[in-house]
Formats: structure tokens, C-alpha cells, sequence
């Protein structure tokens, strides 16, 4: 998704401005750190049978950073308060432990034109209240799959299965509706002895 169109978008409420911008090059190291704390914050689930943080701080830097990677990045007041982290490189999808091959054979024609993205990380800072908001990240990221004609896609925490449902909501609200295509699912199972065996 390098062809993403460097943008900004703004909002005020309450006396607080926001600004989103779909990003892939000009991204300031000034923003790495906080943004990693974030993300640790965000995604490290205790109520969550598999890890949802999937980058190292290395390795989170290293992606805020490559031109190969699609960035919406929300700032309040200047600070940052959540990231939409992308790709349509599919070998840089595999870091969220997705199976590139069945990307592949699933959306072919969309790989091989570089329509297929995938958000490899999504979060956005626990004690933001404002929900107008996230509504222009994700205002931005329509925007982006509408003019790109891209299929964009993600997993999440079975704790938070309201973000699809979410999306799809704010998508219709912005006057386009998006198909919401289940790629499937994987359940944990554990085996315990029976009491008193």
C-alpha cells in the first residue's frame, strides 16, 4: 500500500484538537516511543489466551519506519493516541501469524495488484475518551479503502470482537459500506484431569 496518499485529517472537541494522517514515508522518530508505549499498554491482554503484541521494540521502530508499511497515526494535542499499522507485503503480513500462502490463494488477484493489506497492529490509548475522535481514524481508513480500492484486513482478540462490528457500522455511516469477510478462526482448547480422578 505504498501508493497511499499522504493526508491529514482534523477535529476539535471540547477544546482538544485531533489529527489524523495517513502516512508512509515522512514518520518522525519523535513519535516512536510513545507510540510503543501504547502498545504495550493497549495490547498486552491478560485475558487473552494468545499474545496480541506481535512486534519487538526493534522490530515496532523498524515498521514505523519502512516506506512498505501504511500508517494511520492519531495525535491529540500534538501527542500520539493510536496507530493503524499496515502492509501489502505479504511476507511482512506473516509478523501477525497469518498464513501468507492463504492469503494468496484466498484473494489473488488483489496480492498480485497489491490490493490486499493487512493491519498488522491497531490500537489506540486505553484513556482516550473522546469517541469522535477514533471515528476519523477510522474515517481515514475508509477513505483509504475506498480511493485505493483495497481489501484491508485484521484479526482481533475474541475480547474484543466489537471492533469488526464497529467498522462496519462507521463504514455505513460514512456512505460506504464494506463487506465483512470472516477468514476464519481458531479456538484454544485445554484438557484437565476430572476432579477427584
Amino acid at each position: 500500500m505504498a501508493e497511499i496518499i499522504e493526508r491529514e485529517y482534523s477535529y476539535e472537541q471540547e477544546g482538544q484538537t485531533c489529527h489524523v494522517y495517513l502516512l508512509t514515508e515522512s514518520f518522525k522518530q519523535e513519535w516512536i516511543e510513545p507510540l510503543w508505549e501504547l502498545y504495550h499498554e493497549s495490547l498486552h491482554l491478560s485475558d487473552a489466551v494468545q499474545e496480541q503484541s506481535c512486534y519487538t521494540r526493534d522490530t515496532f521502530s523498524g515498521a514505523l519506519l519502512d516506506p512498505e508499511y501504511s500508517k494511520a497515526l492519531l495525535l491529540v494535542d500534538g501527542e500520539p493516541q493510536g496507530l493503524i499499522l499496515a502492509t501489502n507485503i505479504l511476507e511482512k503480513m506473516s509478523v501477525a501469524y497469518i498464513n501468507p500462502e492463504y492469503i494468496q490463494a484466498r484473494f489473488p488477484e488483489e496480492v498480485r495488484e497489491g490490493r490486499f493489506g493487512y493491519i498488522t497492529c491497531l490500537f489506540v490509548s486505553p484513556r482516550l475518551r473522546n469517541f469522535g475522535f477514533v471515528k476519523l481514524m477510522v474515517r481515514a481508513t475508509i477513505d483509504a479503502i475506498r480511493e485505493l480500492n483495497v481489501v484491508l484486513a485484521f484479526d482481533v482478540s475474541d475480547k474484543r470482537l466489537f471492533i469488526p462490528e464497529l467498522l462496519a457500522g462507521l463504514a455505513v455511516e460514512e456512505g460506504f459500506p464494506l463487506e465483512t469477510i470472516p477468514l476464519g478462526s481458531q479456538s484454544y482448547f485445554a484438557f484437565k484431569p476430572l476432579e477427584g480422578r
